[in-house]
């Protein structure tokens, strides 16, 4: 679906503003860019393959959605306006993750010492980051949305293993 910067963007909800939208993320330094009708991941040298990092993000943000999704429609179930669900599951979720929203640098000594003192898991290097590839939180997020059986995550760990033994 192609978008004209000409077209307003309304959701129905009162409180949400309306505003222009724009066919691309014109902020070509920006490291997740929307581009019309997908997301692309910037971050990568021209040598590197971007799809596993897509996946992982678009996986997330899928089963963020349904679950907020099915939050707003539990809500309008049981008796709130659509209106009233969406604020209430908006404030719900920015007061129980609000946590991680910083505006600072993330690269500054400083935001280690506010990571740890809000309780945030910080991996510092790849290496560490791989070694959670398994947890069962993960397994689940790629259960639950289906994108991956636990196989399919189990045989990535086990390849990334052989060609990189120090994520492991």
């Amino acid at each position: 679906m192609s978008c004209s910067s000409h077209q307003v963007q309304s959701y129905g909800i009162p409180f949400l503003a309306e505003f222009r939208r724009q066919a691309t993320d014109r902020n070509r330094t920006s490291p997740i860019a929307f581009t019309g009708n997908k997301f692309e991941f910037r971050a990568v040298g021209a040598s590197h393959n971007p799809s596993w990092s897509t996946t992982v993000l678009n996986t997330i943000t899928a089963d963020s959605l349904a679950f907020l999704d099915g939050e707003i429609q539990r809500l309008i179930r049981s008796g709130k306006s659509a209106a009233d669900a969406t604020r209430t599951v908006i404030a719900d979720t920015l007061t129980k993750h609000e946590r991680v929203i910083f505006d600072g640098n993330g690269y500054a000594p400083e935001w280690q010492t506010e990571a740890a003192k809000r309780g945030l898991l910080n991996l510092k290097s790849t290496p560490d980051a791989f070694r959670h590839f398994l947890d069962e939180k993960n397994l689940e997020l790629f259960r639950s949305t289906q994108v991956l059986a636990e196989d399919e995550l189990r045989l990535r760990q086990y390849v990334r293993s052989i060609c990189c033994p120090y994520t492991t």
